[in-house]
């Protein structure tokens, strides 16, 4: 069973109570009389007090404290590259990340007995359980003091809070748990090292596996009889070790997340969040199941009554009007404190076109909790709707800055620029958008067209380029093209760059025509650009030139008569063909 939330609330008192005895006790490290023994204690506390600041977000304190604890253990580490093999069936040695560490600390006797499980890789994994590394002797290699590895512990947990949770930071940690995993010198310690390995394999394809297991071995061992209860609780508060239903829950969550939703189910019961258990129950498709369980939820008025009642307006409700209803009876059962109501009822406000009242309840969700990148950016399409220009330049800004690799947030609040007639903040926009989503042909076309607004021709050129990379051409209009031309056209003839645009515009229209040759406007329009950044501008082989002209005219024509009215078009009555021979032979030379 989880503890109260009395008891959770009340945490925040041992918070001021860390930060009094850590200011109290900050000169020790300066100070010569203090003993090694009693600044170590001092820099366990300092990393006891770090997990404390974690836990109220407060991240710069804790790099500070860990930081503390580092230089007074003497710990210098860094992350170095080495030749080695990764997988046992690899032939050619690759570089990999391996940690060098050195420290001060002096380094306890190994504990033999009495461990905390460690599951290994399965037997037909590729994997090496760390890299085989050549030359191993010449990297640095110290084992590690229980100090060492409270202090690196602590800092991976600060990494996991820290950092985006990717690729990079699962290749960051892995060489540091590793390091700590290589000796055990407490009970508790070792299983929180472990614990570090379940969660950064959690999004490992082939790691995916050991992780629940290794997880389900450390809720099991809180069952063992052995080791005894001084040994158990020997580096309790600075190894930063959940409870157990802690633990459960995050192996509940890891289930969720693998799609065993009738497993977490089980675990969220025991453990009374009725919320996220009978949501399992909805996701395994046990509807009667879920929706009798949601109800007796429901009549008990919990406090999770509200958040289960939402559950079923998501999943159980026939229409609109009872998923209403739903939500404004959690919102009531509530009594004002369950801002999901809230934003899901502003969702299906703004769904069904009632903006203003989707207005109404996304502002009162958000101002109860606003991290919630989602209700911002629906609020931000509802003043879109209404008009309201500044209202919705800070909705999506609270998108971006919620969630900055929204690309549908930057791109709207181009969108909002825009409507505001500030064209130059609007592009700046749609590019953010762009290093998101470069593959969104949507947000490449506005670009362009925006682009072309301000004349900034460089950023056509490549915004066009990169939609015919794309395979998109068609998503670039003739009369978009025709705008372009007209852009160059219009340059001075003065401008430095005039020439090299005319050049590269002749180039792409080359390139597009050939690509669509059934695309007769495109072809009259490279005509006509041909003509004037060319034939009229020709003082030396035209011949040539008037050659080419008759060459893309020609290539017009046969575009004309795939059409069976061809005889009538306006573009075939238009071409005057006849005139480039002549024109030809006339600058032939004898």
């Amino acid at each position: 069973r989880r503890p109260p939330r009395s008891t959770l609330d009340r945490s925040s008192a041992a918070s001021d109570v860390y930060k009094r005895q850590v200011s109290t006790q900050s000169t020790w490290v300066e100070d010569a009389s203090v003993s090694e023994n009693a600044l170590l204690v001092f820099g366990i506390v300092n990393v006891e007090f770090a997990y404390c600041a974690l836990t109220f977000y407060k991240y710069t304190l804790a790099e500070y404290c860990l930081e503390t604890a580092r230089e007074i253990g003497g710990i210098t580490h860094s992350l170095t590259g080495k030749m080695g093999k990764k997988t046992k069936y690899q032939q050619q040695a690759l570089p990999q990340l391996v940690l060098n560490i050195d420290t001060k600390t002096e380094v306890l006797e190994e504990i033999k007995e009495g461990n905390p499980q460690n599951v290994p890789l399965e037997e037909d994994s590729i994997l090496y359980e760390k890299p085989v590394l050549e030359n191993d002797e010449l990297l640095k290699q110290s084992k590690l003091s229980l100090y060492d590895q409270i202090y690196i512990n602590g800092f991976c947990r600060y990494l996991m809070l820290t950092r985006p949770k990717d690729k990079i930071l699962t290749e960051t940690l892995t060489p540091y748990i590793s390091k700590t995993l290589e000796q055990s010198n407490s009970w508790l310690v070792y299983s929180t090292s472990l614990l570090n390995r379940s969660r950064n394999e959690t999004d490992s394809t082939k790691r995916k596996e050991r992780s629940l297991l290794q997880m389900q071995a450390l809720i099991d061992q809180y069952s063992d009889k052995s080791p005894p209860a001084l040994d158990r609780l020997g580096s309790s508060f600075c190894a930063g070790y959940p409870l157990r239903w802690g633990l459960r829950l995050e192996m509940a969550r890891d289930y969720m997340s693998i799609g065993c939703f009738s497993s977490a189910y089980e675990m969220l019961q025991d453990m009374e969040l009725y919320e996220e258990a009978v949501k399992c129950l909805f996701l395994a498709g046990r509807i009667t199941e879920a929706v009798e369980r949601a109800q007796k939820v429901v009549e008990g008025k919990g406090r999770e009554a509200p958040g289960v009642m939402c559950l079923l307006a998501d999943f159980s409700a026939k229409d609109n009007k009872e998923r209403e209803d739903l939500y404004k009876r959690a919102w009531e059962l509530s009594e004002g404190k369950c801002p999901r109501a809230l934003r899901s009822l502003g969702r299906l406000y703004y769904d069904t076109r009632r903006y203003d009242e989707a207005v109404d309840c996304l502002d009162r969700a958000l101002k109860i909790n606003t991290l919630y990148a989602s209700s911002w950016f629906t609020l931000g399409c509802a003043h879109l709707q209404l008009k309201n220009w500044e209202k919705a330049l800070l909705a999506f800004g609270w998108v971006v800055q919620v969630d900055e690799n929204s690309s549908d947030g930057w791109s709207n609040l181009g969108v909002t620029y825009t409507q505001m007639n500030q064209l130059k903040q609007a592009v700046a926009c749609y590019e953010q958008a762009l290093k998101i989503m470069r593959n969104s042909w949507k947000i490449w076309q506005n670009y362009i067209v925006l682009s072309l607004e301000i004349s900034d021709i460089s950023r056509v050129l490549g915004a066009i380029r990169q939609l015919i990379a794309m395979d998109m051409q068609e998503r670039v209009p003739v009369h978009v093209l025709a705008k372009l031309v007209d852009c160059v056209l219009s340059l001075p003839s003065s401008n430095a760059a005039l020439r090299s645009y005319e050049e590269q515009v002749l180039k792409l229209l080359h390139e597009m025509a050939h690509n669509d040759s059934r695309n007769t406007p495109l072809w009259r329009l490279y005509a006509e650009t041909y003509e004037i950044m060319r034939v009229r501008d020709a003082k030396e082989n035209k011949k040539a030139t008037y050659e080419k002209l008759a060459d893309i005219l020609v290539k017009q024509v046969r575009s004309i008569m795939l059409d069976p009215n061809w005889e009538h078009s306006e573009y075939f009555l238009g071409i005057n063909v006849g005139t480039c021979p002549s024109k030809c032979s006339k600058h032939s030379t004898p």
